[in-house]
């Protein structure tokens, strides 16, 4: 019965961290454009797809054969996303910098929108699952760990940066 309470608070704790850390992209990119990203989510299921696809390349069989592949998945995931955010800056903020705010409002809402779309063309709406990492490349709680883990690092990273430099 213990077990259980605490398998559930472990639970929590990654899908927690995980909307922790989607909550701090949109409110750094809030915090210095002074811009709603409504496309901030699609920029995050760009990189979930980008690290499936990943996997699909790797003919991994529905299980990640070793903890290097996982790792590139998530480099693949972040790589991802981050070109796709410069792309949106470049193509659907920048040029509207000086325009009036409901301008670059309906710009993110469109980026949003257009983004839903692609990845419904391309995925389908059919729910996906990540392949099972089995035991030996990271133990059951390496994995409900490890996003734990990557925000505590992002979030000592930003710290770091805010914090300790002169940005």
């Amino acid at each position: 019965r213990h077990l259980y309470l605490i398998q559930q608070l472990v639970n929590g704790l990654t899908i927690g961290t995980t909307y922790a850390l989607i909550a701090l992209g949109f409110t750094l990119i809030y915090g210095a454009f002074r811009l709603l990203n409504f496309a901030h989510s699609e920029v995050v299921t760009v990189g979930a797809y980008s690290g499936l696809v990943f996997f699909g390349l790797q003919n991994s069989g529905g299980v990640v054969g070793s903890l290097g592949e996982l790792l590139a998945a998530l480099m693949v995931a972040a790589l991802a996303a981050g070109i796709l955010s410069i792309i949106l800056e470049m193509v659907a903020y920048r040029p509207l910098r000086k325009a009036p705010k409901v301008a670059v409002l309906l710009s993110a809402i469109a980026a949003s929108v257009i983004i839903q779309d692609l990845i419904r063309h391309f995925f389908t709406s059919q729910a996906r699952s990540y392949p099972v990492i089995p035991a030996k490349v990271l133990p059951d709680w390496g994995v409900r760990l490890l996003p734990v883990g990557l925000v505590a690092a992002a979030f000592a990273s930003l710290w770091a940066i805010l914090h300790q430099s002169r940005l």
